[in-house]
């Protein structure tokens, strides 16, 4: 895909705006790790050196591993449509040159706010290759989206609907919707129709009857993590006895079935993988804790893609009716575990003796900034001292706040003072969850055949005031 020009307008500057020197140049000049070093490196970078330069705590995507994963999950669909097209989840890793990079890849844009649709047009994202989903969408991003025939907009509920009609009739278009369905063994609330309710088949029948929309899909995203071709099975098995029951309520049958994500990720621990983030991992003796889940424990976008695309084909061959279309909008699977984030260690406090001996770890990324980690399955490793004794650890954040927890025991390489430590597979809702209301957001670094460049420059402490009135 060529994107437009007007992607330009969202390039992020140099991090330090007194220095002239281009990111590569300043990367070629950061130094190597010595063979006789006991610091762990990445792509031969030394990580305190990359510290210095670009601050702490910081985040390095590894772009290769973006390639890797997104022709990996566009496999199956370029192999003669055996499986589903594929949508990047913006609200997962909203960085723009991460976004940029999957779409250069054939990756879709899924989004979910009036940002999300307006990001992905300016890193010429064509409309027919946005989705916009989401349970609050403004009536101006709507009539945007008809304006401009995005390929599908899914619908929350029956008041939802109603205002995409609304919308659309407003711009004189035909919007192209979907309905979202929430089944049973799905997240429920806001995140769509209930499939008991007699609201589907009201909708059904009112988006069929407008001339201002063209239902042709269904959406039905889990929510809860499918992460085995039993669960998929048992997803797509709900999915179709649904799809039968409305056929026979309301002679609806769907062009597109719309699968959302709800993919596990799985960790860049692997001995296989040709990933500088692997190799940093892989230099560790001790298998880091958390245990994460291996790419052998879980299905893969490619592995779930065909096996979804299997079940419907032969489901509506069963019927005589054309299979629809499968799309999926992964999120943690496709970018989850192409990303690390370091961060310092600025205080160490021991406590307990013997058994109960514990030291408490004070880092400069907190709540704030790493959220996910306290959900678990987030490898931590001491670069600095990797074959440090172990012993157990408590890691906590910067705020002053008891709850600024994010893993409350860990066995680590012994951390001191100055310790850079290096969390794993931060690639999905590291940067969007972050609040930082007090602490400077961090710079997002690309890493690419050993050179590094900002895709996101680090704040500064003027971004806190920057909207107040002087």
């Amino acid at each position: 895909m060529q994107r437009a020009r007007n992607v330009h307008r969202v390039t992020v500057p140099p991090v330090t705006s007194q220095s002239s020197t281009r990111d590569s140049d300043r990367a070629s000049a950061l130094g190597r790790v010595s063979a006789s070093s006991t610091e762990l490196s990445l792509a031969g970078l030394s990580v305190s050196d990359l510290v210095a330069e670009y601050g702490s705590p910081l985040h390095v995507v590894d772009m290769a591993d973006l390639d890797r994963n997104a022709a990996a999950a566009l496999a199956p669909f370029r192999d003669a449509g055996r499986g589903a097209d594929v949508y990047s989840s913006y609200k997962t890793n909203p960085i723009p040159g991460v976004l940029g990079r999957l779409h250069d890849a054939g990756i879709g844009a899924e989004a979910i706010s009036a940002y999300e649709v307006w990001l992905a047009l300016e890193l010429g994202v064509p409309p027919e290759r946005i989705i916009y989903n989401g349970p609050a969408k403004s009536q101006a991003s709507l009539r945007q989206a008809a304006e401009l025939g995005v390929e599908l907009v899914n619908a929350n509920s029956l008041g939802d609907l109603r205002q995409m009609i609304a919308a659309a009739d407003s711009v004189g278009s035909v919007m192209r919707v979907g309905i979202r369905i929430s089944l049973p063994h799905m997240w429920g609330g806001q995140f769509g129709l209930p499939s008991t309710s007699s609201d589907v088949a009201v909708s059904t029948r009112l988006a069929v009857d407008s001339p201002h929309v063209d239902l042709i899909g269904l959406h039905f995203h889990s929510g809860f993590g499918l992460r085995d071709d039993a669960a998929v099975t048992m997803h797509m098995q709900a999915v179709l006895a649904f799809c039968d029951e409305l056929r026979l309520d309301t002679g609806f049958h769907p062009e597109v079935i719309d699968l959302g994500g709800s993919l596990t990720v799985p960790t860049v621990i692997s001995e296989s993988r040709p990933s500088p983030l692997s190799r940093l991992a892989n230099r560790v003796r001790r298998r880091p804790e958390p245990a994460p889940l291996s790419s052998g424990d879980i299905i893969t976008i490619a592995q779930a893609s065909r096996l979804a695309w299997e079940l419907v084909t032969t489901h509506f061959n069963s019927h005589d009716l054309p299979a629809p279309r499968l799309v999926l909008e992964p999120g943690r699977s496709l970018t989850g575990d192409t990303q690390l984030m370091f961060t310092t260690a600025l205080d160490i406090e021991d406590s307990g003796s013997g058994d109960e001996a514990i030291r408490t770890v004070i880092l400069d990324a907190g709540v704030e900034l790493a959220e996910p980690m306290r959900g678990g399955g987030h490898a931590t490793l001491n670069t600095t001292r990797p074959d440090a004794r172990p012993r157990r650890h408590r890691l906590v954040g910067p705020r002053a706040d008891a709850a600024d927890v994010l893993v409350s025991e860990i066995e680590l390489p012994t951390v001191e003072r100055g310790d850079i430590l290096a969390v794993l597979d931060t690639g999905a809702y590291f940067v969007p969850f972050s609040t930082a209301s007090t602490f400077p957001r961090p710079a997002v670094l690309g890493l690419e055949d050993g050179v590094v460049s900002t895709l996101r420059r680090r704040e500064d402490l003027t971004r806190f005031t920057e909207f107040d009135p002087s």
